[in-house]
Protein backbone atom coordinates (compact mmCIF):
# COMPACT_ATOMS: atom_id res chain seq x y z
CA UNK A 1 0.00 0.00 0.00
CA UNK A 2 1.08 3.57 -0.63
CA UNK A 3 2.06 5.69 2.34
CA UNK A 4 1.20 9.37 2.46
CA UNK A 5 2.26 12.33 4.55
CA UNK A 6 -0.84 14.30 5.62
CA UNK A 7 -3.06 13.34 2.65
CA UNK A 8 -6.42 14.92 1.90
CA UNK A 9 -9.26 12.54 1.02
CA UNK A 10 -12.04 13.92 -1.15
CA UNK A 11 -15.70 12.89 -1.15
CA UNK A 12 -15.08 11.27 -4.55
CA UNK A 13 -12.42 8.89 -3.09
CA UNK A 14 -9.46 10.82 -4.54
CA UNK A 15 -6.33 11.19 -2.40
CA UNK A 16 -4.39 14.45 -2.65
CA UNK A 17 -0.80 14.71 -1.43
CA UNK A 18 2.43 16.57 -2.08
CA UNK A 19 4.63 14.24 -4.13
CA UNK A 20 7.71 16.45 -4.44
CA UNK A 21 8.72 19.77 -2.91
CA UNK A 22 11.61 22.17 -3.53
CA UNK A 23 12.56 24.70 -0.83
CA UNK A 24 15.18 27.48 -0.90
CA UNK A 25 17.12 28.62 2.17
CA UNK A 26 19.72 31.30 2.94
CA UNK A 27 21.78 30.24 5.94
CA UNK A 28 22.58 32.79 8.66
CA UNK A 29 26.27 32.88 7.72
CA UNK A 30 29.48 30.90 7.05
CA UNK A 31 29.53 29.29 10.56
CA UNK A 32 26.09 27.74 9.84
CA UNK A 33 27.42 26.47 6.51
CA UNK A 34 30.37 24.79 8.27
CA UNK A 35 27.97 23.15 10.75
CA UNK A 36 25.79 21.89 7.87
CA UNK A 37 28.78 20.24 6.20
CA UNK A 38 29.72 18.57 9.53
CA UNK A 39 26.14 17.29 9.89
CA UNK A 40 26.22 15.83 6.35
CA UNK A 41 29.58 14.18 7.06
CA UNK A 42 28.19 12.53 10.22
CA UNK A 43 24.91 11.23 8.71
CA UNK A 44 26.32 7.92 7.37
CA UNK A 45 27.84 7.09 10.77
CA UNK A 46 24.97 8.19 13.01
CA UNK A 47 21.96 7.27 10.89
CA UNK A 48 23.09 4.53 8.47
CA UNK A 49 22.37 6.47 5.28
CA UNK A 50 24.40 6.79 2.11
CA UNK A 51 25.60 10.30 1.27
CA UNK A 52 26.80 10.95 -2.28
CA UNK A 53 28.54 14.26 -2.98
CA UNK A 54 29.56 15.88 -6.28
CA UNK A 55 30.55 19.35 -7.44
CA UNK A 56 29.07 21.35 -10.29
CA UNK A 57 30.52 24.58 -11.71
CA UNK A 58 27.76 25.55 -14.17
CA UNK A 59 26.26 29.02 -13.80
CA UNK A 60 23.02 29.10 -11.72
CA UNK A 61 23.67 25.55 -10.40
CA UNK A 62 24.65 24.56 -6.91
CA UNK A 63 28.37 24.05 -6.31
CA UNK A 64 28.08 21.15 -3.85
CA UNK A 65 25.35 18.56 -4.38
CA UNK A 66 24.36 15.85 -1.93
CA UNK A 67 22.01 12.90 -2.38
CA UNK A 68 21.12 11.26 0.90
CA UNK A 69 19.80 7.72 0.35
CA UNK A 70 17.92 5.56 2.81
CA UNK A 71 17.91 1.77 3.14
CA UNK A 72 14.39 1.65 1.60
CA UNK A 73 15.90 3.14 -1.63
CA UNK A 74 14.26 6.55 -1.19
CA UNK A 75 16.39 9.69 -1.07
CA UNK A 76 16.44 13.48 -0.98
CA UNK A 77 18.74 16.08 -2.58
CA UNK A 78 20.50 19.08 -1.09
CA UNK A 79 22.35 21.76 -3.07
CA UNK A 80 24.77 24.09 -1.27
CA UNK A 81 26.40 27.27 -2.63
CA UNK A 82 24.79 28.86 -5.68
CA UNK A 83 27.10 29.50 -8.66
CA UNK A 84 26.19 33.03 -9.69
CA UNK A 85 28.09 36.08 -10.91
CA UNK A 86 29.38 36.00 -7.35
CA UNK A 87 29.39 32.67 -5.50
CA UNK A 88 26.57 32.68 -2.93
CA UNK A 89 27.95 30.15 -0.44
CA UNK A 90 25.09 30.30 2.08
CA UNK A 91 22.32 29.57 -0.46
CA UNK A 92 20.85 26.08 -0.04
CA UNK A 93 18.14 24.19 -1.91
CA UNK A 94 16.33 21.08 -0.68
CA UNK A 95 14.28 18.70 -2.85
CA UNK A 96 12.31 15.83 -1.33
CA UNK A 97 9.15 13.74 -1.51
CA UNK A 98 7.18 14.24 1.73
CA UNK A 99 5.39 10.91 1.23
CA UNK A 100 8.73 9.06 1.23
CA UNK A 101 11.13 11.12 3.38
CA UNK A 102 9.30 12.55 6.38
CA UNK A 103 9.52 9.36 8.46
CA UNK A 104 13.33 9.18 8.12
CA UNK A 105 15.34 10.65 11.01
CA UNK A 106 18.19 11.76 8.69
CA UNK A 107 15.81 13.90 6.63
CA UNK A 108 14.20 15.36 9.75
CA UNK A 109 17.65 16.22 11.15
CA UNK A 110 18.63 18.12 7.99
CA UNK A 111 15.25 19.87 7.81
CA UNK A 112 15.43 20.88 11.49
CA UNK A 113 18.97 22.22 10.96
CA UNK A 114 17.93 24.31 7.94
CA UNK A 115 14.87 25.69 9.72
CA UNK A 116 16.88 26.65 12.81
CA UNK A 117 19.78 28.25 10.90
CA UNK A 118 17.73 30.35 8.47
CA UNK A 119 15.68 33.46 9.04
CA UNK A 120 11.96 32.90 8.24
CA UNK A 121 11.90 35.54 5.49
CA UNK A 122 14.86 33.85 3.79
CA UNK A 123 13.09 30.52 3.35
CA UNK A 124 10.62 29.76 0.58
CA UNK A 125 8.93 26.90 -1.23
CA UNK A 126 9.93 27.21 -4.89
CA UNK A 127 7.65 24.57 -6.37
CA UNK A 128 5.84 21.36 -5.54
CA UNK A 129 4.04 18.52 -7.28
CA UNK A 130 0.43 18.01 -6.28
CA UNK A 131 -0.45 14.32 -6.68
CA UNK A 132 -4.08 13.33 -7.20
CA UNK A 133 -4.56 9.57 -6.84
CA UNK A 134 -7.70 8.33 -8.56
CA UNK A 135 -8.87 4.78 -7.75
CA UNK A 136 -9.54 3.74 -11.36
CA UNK A 137 -7.70 1.73 -14.00
CA UNK A 138 -5.36 3.80 -16.17
CA UNK A 139 -7.39 3.13 -19.34
CA UNK A 140 -10.39 4.83 -17.69
CA UNK A 141 -8.59 8.20 -17.29
CA UNK A 142 -7.47 10.68 -19.95
CA UNK A 143 -5.95 14.15 -19.94
CA UNK A 144 -8.11 16.74 -21.68
CA UNK A 145 -5.98 18.55 -24.23
CA UNK A 146 -5.88 22.32 -24.04
CA UNK A 147 -3.67 24.93 -25.73
CA UNK A 148 -0.50 23.52 -24.17
CA UNK A 149 1.87 21.05 -25.79
CA UNK A 150 0.56 17.48 -25.47
CA UNK A 151 2.79 14.40 -25.58
CA UNK A 152 2.66 10.71 -24.75
CA UNK A 153 5.37 8.27 -23.77
CA UNK A 154 4.74 4.55 -24.25
CA UNK A 155 6.22 1.87 -21.98
CA UNK A 156 5.11 -1.42 -23.53
CA UNK A 157 1.37 -1.63 -22.84
CA UNK A 158 1.52 1.33 -20.44
CA UNK A 159 1.66 5.01 -21.33
CA UNK A 160 2.12 8.38 -19.68
CA UNK A 161 0.42 11.56 -20.91
CA UNK A 162 1.90 15.06 -20.50
CA UNK A 163 0.48 18.57 -20.89
CA UNK A 164 2.97 21.42 -21.04
CA UNK A 165 6.41 21.74 -22.60
CA UNK A 166 9.34 19.74 -21.23
CA UNK A 167 11.31 22.94 -20.56
CA UNK A 168 8.55 24.30 -18.33
CA UNK A 169 8.22 22.85 -14.86
CA UNK A 170 5.40 24.98 -13.44
CA UNK A 171 1.97 24.02 -14.78
CA UNK A 172 3.09 20.74 -16.34
CA UNK A 173 0.62 17.86 -15.92
CA UNK A 174 1.39 14.15 -16.02
CA UNK A 175 -1.06 11.22 -15.95
CA UNK A 176 0.22 7.65 -15.43
CA UNK A 177 -0.51 4.21 -13.99
CA UNK A 178 0.53 4.36 -10.34
CA UNK A 179 -0.62 0.77 -9.79
CA UNK A 180 2.08 -0.54 -12.14
CA UNK A 181 4.76 1.93 -10.98
CA UNK A 182 4.28 1.12 -7.28
CA UNK A 183 3.36 -2.58 -7.81
CA UNK A 184 0.02 -2.12 -6.05
CA UNK A 185 -2.65 -4.85 -5.80
CA UNK A 186 -5.42 -2.36 -6.66
CA UNK A 187 -6.06 0.02 -9.60
CA UNK A 188 -4.70 3.54 -9.15
CA UNK A 189 -4.10 6.32 -11.67
CA UNK A 190 -2.05 9.36 -10.67
CA UNK A 191 -2.36 12.93 -11.97
CA UNK A 192 0.64 15.10 -11.06
CA UNK A 193 0.58 18.88 -11.45
CA UNK A 194 3.71 20.96 -10.87
CA UNK A 195 2.81 24.20 -9.06
CA UNK A 196 4.55 27.39 -8.02
CA UNK A 197 3.20 28.66 -4.69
Amino acid sequence: LLTYYKPIKTATEFTLSIDKAVAAYKLNGPPALDELVKLLDMLPIRMAVEVKNWSCFRYASFRENYTIGFQDRNSFWLGVGLNNTKMERTRVRLEWNPNKCTHHSAFLAVLAFLNSHTRPLQTSIKRFDLAVDIPVKRENAKLVKDGRVYSERRHGREWTEYLGPKSSTVGRCKLYNKQVEAKLPYPLTRLEITLDP
